[in-house]
């Protein structure tokens, strides 16, 4: 899972297909994710799931900012809650009948994702207000052993802050194995 800052004037550009056919490893991914902005790797997961029904979890308790008050002294004093951020995937398939046509049943595949981000509210001069970004993607499909997928989404702060759309960016690679 990979977050991007995109330029607003490059948005239009930034699409799953084009990116999907840049993904054969993630290091050409994120060669090609680095040409629109800042990119960073969020999450790396690399194990062997089970099609019919999987969960994954991965997160931590993030620090954040959510008051700041003047001491007496004139020192700003800030107050910290903790947020639960992380990943969660969720894959699951129904078995085919023993008829069917094909042996790969379609897979639905689900990113739930949830980070800390800027939002752009000034808390006290210098100290910003953090907001926590949920982004969820889905797919169904029948997957393709071996090739690689990219799922997307761009969201931009509706606050009016000046920063730029940020992208998340989810690539996956289904590997058969034999028993």
């Amino acid at each position: 899972m990979y977050e991007v800052q995109v330029p607003e004037n490059r948005v239009a550009d930034f699409d799953a297909q084009t990116l999907e056919a840049k993904a054969g490893t993630a290091q050409s991914l994120a060669k090609a994710l680095a040409e629109f902005g800042s990119t960073k790797v969020l999450y790396k997961v690399d194990q062997s799931v089970n099609l019919f029904g999987e969960s994954i979890t991965l997160g931590s308790s993030q620090p954040m900012v959510t008051g700041t008050r003047m001491a007496g002294t004139g020192q700003a004093v800030n107050s910290i809650t903790y947020q639960q951020v992380g990943l969660i995937v969720n894959l699951a398939a129904n078995p085919l009948p023993p008829d069917a046509p094909r042996k790969v049943p379609d897979t639905q595949v689900d990113f739930r994702l949830s980070v800390l981000a800027e939002s752009g509210v000034e808390l006290a001069p210098g100290v910003k207000a953090s907001a926590t970004r949920t982004v969820e993607l889905s797919h169904s499909e029948t997957p393709k052993f071996g090739r690689a997928c990219v799922l997307l989404n761009v969201s931009a702060t509706g606050d009016g802050a000046k920063a730029p759309p940020t992208a998340y960016v989810v690539r996956y690679v289904f590997s058969e194995t034999k028993p």
